[in-house]
């Protein structure tokens, strides 16, 4: 199943957009953060009084699926004794250590 919102925003005039180029700007203004605020009024009534098959698509769909992750062995650093993921660890001077220890040899 996948759940898409086909809901668009209200449409908006060129004064409304002109205000919210000013308050994204750093215009806090009582007239500008006025008309943001009626703005996000606006979009959240919207919201509310839409219908469900205008904010939600159910459908099926199609998906593949990744590999499954391969799942290493864990192993313990012979320096610090931190358990780490076998190919996240080195082999150094007959030691297996973990990354941060094997780079300070």
């Amino acid at each position: 199943m996948a759940l898409r919102p086909p809901w668009q925003p209200p449409s908006e005039d060129a004064e409304t957009e002109a205000m919210w180029k000013r308050y994204s700007e750093g215009d806090r203004s009582p007239e500008v953060t006025a008309m943001v605020q009626d703005r996000k009024a606006r979009k959240m009534n919207s919201i509310l009084e839409a219908d469900d098959a205008e904010l939600f698509e159910i459908k099926r769909i199609s998906v593949e699926m990744p590999e499954p992750a391969r799942i290493y062995k864990t192993v313990t650093c012979a320096n610090c004794g931190e358990k780490a993921m076998e190919p996240r660890t080195r082999m150094i001077g007959g030691k297996l250590l973990c990354i941060p220890c094997a780079e300070k040899e």
